[in-house]
């Protein structure tokens, strides 16, 4: 099982996949989708059948990290006992930009359901897991059906779902504190994140990548860029537009704008040409530059007297 180990388990196998002898179930517990696959189980109609809970991410991720591991094993042993009604996928948005842009999927990492059949059940289970977890930033800032991907969270919505769906007993015990997180024991979580994924030979020497054996052996400069560009594109997005809209961009530390205004100057003075961007990026890290200059000598941007921070105006020009 070496591949799904290092693609899933990152090298802290549960019990659950080292005893399992079937190796379709092994590889079938969370589906990789790609953007054919998951609209081909659209027009198949899959997710009138079942319920699909997806689990949206990027392999670069340290959080997403964390998460694919206890997700795998809930998927796996849910398949052990039976249960065919409640199915799992990955996306690999840094892989899957098409499907990710459609979708609105912006953030990593996401936990998503789909089910579009008739069972009211399940659609009130969705409803009540939109009650319970999302505040009105996150239902500003995320589609409606996609949740933070906190792996206890999974525990509202499996309490929710029909017994006949999800037995309690097939899931109970997945969400109790991790052996170790108390400080005794051992470690909860793999904490070597170079160490989860081995070297291939044939990979090593390549240009681009760092020589892991799951999507890094495909990934293109243009790719890597594209990753940085979402990256930055998800900063402002997620956290600046939704600061200034609400009034509280006092929260928003001036170190991290500086951090901010960084990354714009990196990638202005480096994205190939061809991309067409720099000039753009080049005149928002000028205007960066001179808020934070003149927030930071004490003047507002109009030549008034300043508070020493930026308001919620000047974050929205």
């Amino acid at each position: 099982h070496q591949g799904i180990c290092r693609q899933y388990a990152q090298f802290c196998p549960p019990e659950e996949l080292l005893t399992e002898a079937d190796a379709a179930r092994i590889e079938t517990a969370v589906v990789n989708i790609d953007t054919a696959l998951f609209h081909a189980l659209e027009d198949c109609n899959v997710f009138k059948e079942e319920l699909w809970i997806f689990k949206v991410f990027v392999h670069w991720c340290p959080h997403c990290q964390q998460l694919m591991p206890r997700l795998y094993r809930l998927a796996l042993k849910l398949r052990q006992r039976g249960v065919v009604r409640v199915r799992f996928g990955a996306v690999n948005c840094a892989t899957e930009h098409k499907l990710c842009g459609e979708q609105k999927w912006l953030g990593h990492p996401l936990l998503v359901p789909k089910y579009h059949g008739p069972d009211r059940r399940i659609h009130d289970a969705i409803e009540h897991w939109v009650e319970s977890v999302k505040d009105p930033q996150l239902r500003q800032m995320l589609p409606r059906d996609a949740f933070p991907g906190e792996y206890p969270l999974l525990k509202i919505f499996l309490e929710q779902l029909p017994k006949d769906y999800v037995p309690r007993d097939t899931w109970q015990g997945l969400f109790d504190p991790p052996e170790g997180a108390d400080g005794e024991g051992e470690p909860s979580a793999c904490p070597n994140i170079s160490a989860m994924h081995m070297s291939v030979p044939r990979n090593v020497d390549d240009a681009v990548g760092n020589g892991w054996s799951d999507a890094e052996g495909n990934f293109t400069a243009r790719q890597r860029w594209a990753d940085s560009l979402l990256m930055l594109r998800h900063i402002f997005a997620e956290w600046i537009v939704p600061l200034s809209d609400d009034g509280g961009a006092s929260a928003f530390s001036f170190r991290q704008v500086s951090a901010i205004e960084g990354w714009t100057e990196l990638l202005a003075r480096n994205l190939p040409s061809a991309f067409g961007l720099s000039p753009s990026l080049l005149e928002l890290h000028r205007e960066l530059r001179r808020r934070i200059r003149v927030v930071a000598h004490g003047e507002a941007v109009d030549g008034s007297a300043s508070s020493g921070r930026l308001c919620g105006e000047d974050w929205k020009a």
